[in-house]
């Protein structure tokens, strides 16, 4: 028996994923490279109005209604009436990445299967099979984005507000069975994330050509996520394998249940303050130029995990591993940093031209290939570097009215480009976004846009109403 048991943990040592492997022992307080999938979070880096939506995101340059505050905070001193502005989105992403612990197991079977061809994602052979690797979000939300309270006085004007800028929910599987092992590779990836921000802001004339704003935010980021990886019948026909004539039938006849498991769980939130400021050149001019700077905020949280492996040759019925080990560890996630320069162009007294351009620190966002020697190649050439990148969005805006002329109407068209930043090299991201929107005023205190986009990442809508005083 002895020399079963030492053989079956010498199994384990070897065939254990190479995810397990790089993280069975962390040590307490480490800080682990950014979580997979982070890179392709939905960061909602535009204007949060829907006039802006209509008009290709673009909104730094004209800025001249309450959600000022965050798309620049210069211009809430166009605003000479009190106001409060509510807004609701609904978006249904459709973004792909990898699993990259799917793909880590993936490549740990194939180095240890006994025969060739290899599987590959997606793929049958014989009674082997292996499941998508990629994680597809197919997320609907519906939820108030952003809500504000300007005041403005004489010479200065502050403003309260409240955004919700991310808000995603998902889970994603993945399965690879052996058969000439009878190994079965599982993981499963739950996630929950949100980040909010409370803040406030002011701003002031410089001069009669020179605004300047700032926003201070409290921003919270909450995860709640679950990473749990195993393989199941590592130890059986292996060891069968010893006995010459061993069969299928000797294994089951013999009943061996064994099973390794890490678990990774994160159920927590952490708070920063950050900041935006602005400035805008000729405000009230026909040509008007804006600058924005948007801090992103850098966020720890705080999880266990817990890795266990069990083998048993006369199982139970109830049949279960226990933790053999539990550790805190901690996780960073750092909001990319944002850089707008915006120029807006009222070219008749109906007709406006915006274009913006906005750098973005993707590259804070980056995913760090798997730490252990003994991966194979398959999971280290699924990386490319997250590059920082720089967006261009272009929107017009045309003014007319309805009912002989008592009712005023405006209509909205813009695009802008979404490039590619989810740093897995096989899948590109780039998406080109198409908006539209419309929006009118009532008894000149109430106004209502609505705004709408298309991409072949999915689809957005959103509602804004502004109530001046």
């Amino acid at each position: 028996m002895s020399l079963k048991t030492s053989f079956i943990h010498l199994v384990v040592a070897l065939a254990l994923p190479a995810a397990m492997l790089a993280q069975m022992q962390p040590p307490v307080d480490r800080e682990l490279p950014p979580i997979s999938g982070f890179a392709i979070v939905p960061f909602d880096f535009g204007p949060p109005g829907a006039r802006s939506l209509g008009m290709g995101g673009t909104f730094i340059a004209l800025a001249d209604d309450a959600t000022a505050s965050e798309a620049n905070p210069a211009g809430l001193t166009k605003l000479s009436r009190p106001e409060f502005s509510l807004h609701g989105r609904y978006s249904s992403p459709q973004m792909t990445t990898l699993d990259l612990n799917a793909v880590t197991s993936l490549d740990a079977l194939n180095r240890f299967r006994t025969f060739e061809p290899p599987l590959r994602p997606r793929q049958t052979i014989g009674n082997a099979f292996a499941t998508d690797t990629q994680i597809r979000f197919e997320d609907e939300v519906s939820e108030v984005s952003f809500a504000s309270y300007v005041r403005p006085f004489k010479g200065y004007t502050f403003s309260f507000f409240y955004q919700r800028s991310v808000d995603l929910s998902d889970v994603n599987t993945f399965q690879a069975f052996d058969d000439s092992l009878l190994d079965l590779y599982q993981t499963r990836q739950e996630i929950d994330l949100q980040l909010d921000t409370v803040g406030v802001s002011g701003a002031f004339e410089a001069g009669d050509h020179l605004s300047v704003g700032f926003s201070v935010r409290l921003s919270q980021l909450s995860l709640d996520s679950l990473l749990d990886s195993r393989v199941d019948y590592q130890a059986d026909f292996e060891l069968e394998q010893l006995a010459p004539g061993a069969s299928l039938e000797d294994v089951e006849a013999l009943g061996i249940a064994d099973q390794q498991v890490l678990r990774e769980l994160f159920d927590d939130q952490d708070w920063d303050v950050t900041f935006n400021v602005g400035v805008l050149v000729n405000p009230k001019g026909r040509f008007t130029v804006g600058l924005v700077y948007k801090d992103g905020g850098q966020f720890d949280v705080e999880g266990f995990s817990e890795s266990f492996g069990c083998i048993d040759l006369n199982p139970s019925p109830d049949f279960r591993c226990r933790p053999a080990n539990q550790l805190r560890t901690n996780q960073r996630l750092k909001v990319p940093d944002f850089l707008g320069l915006g120029l807006a162009w009222r070219i008749t007294d109906k007709l406006r031209l915006a274009v913006d351009a906005n750098a973005i620190t993707y590259s804070d966002l980056s995913i760090a290939p798997a730490a252990n020697p003994n991966a194979g190649p398959g999971v280290g050439d699924q990386f490319e570097p997250i590059d920082d990148i720089v967006a261009l969005h272009a929107g017009l805006e045309y003014a007319t009215f309805l009912r002989s002329g008592r009712t005023p109407l405006t209509l909205r068209l813009g695009a802008y480009e979404d490039p590619d930043h989810d740093g897995i090299r096989t899948i590109d991201s780039d998406a080109t976004v198409y908006t539209a929107g419309l929006g009118t005023v009532v008894m000149e205190s109430f106004q209502i846009d609505i705004a709408g986009q298309h991409s072949d990442r999915g689809e957005a809508g959103l509602l804004s109403m502004v109530y001046r005083f």
